[in-house]
């Protein structure tokens, strides 16, 4: 991503900004793209909408402690805890 992609050298607070904006961005457009699932799915199709808004949450919150925890602009999980929220 461009935002994440981005490194001041000498400023570990700032590069976690840019991974802080980077996730938001990221995920607000996986929020964008549900809303507009759920207003264009025919209406027989039932999508529990607070679930949906409820997981963007989620992944949003996991990323940003791994970011924060990890102090680096690179995780790798393998396995089960590649998984948001685990």
């Amino acid at each position: 991503m461009l935002v994440g992609n981005t490194t001041i050298e000498g400023y570990p607070a700032v590069n976690d900004g840019f991974i802080i904006i980077s996730a938001v961005l990221f995920f607000s457009i996986f929020i964008a793209y549900n809303h507009y699932l759920y207003n264009y799915l025919p209406r027989k199709v039932e999508l529990n909408y607070n679930l949906v808004i409820i997981n963007a949450f989620l992944s949003i919150a996991t990323t940003i402690a791994i970011a924060i925890l990890t102090e680096s602009n690179e995780v790798k999980f393998t396995g089960i805890y590649a998984l948001p929220g685990l």
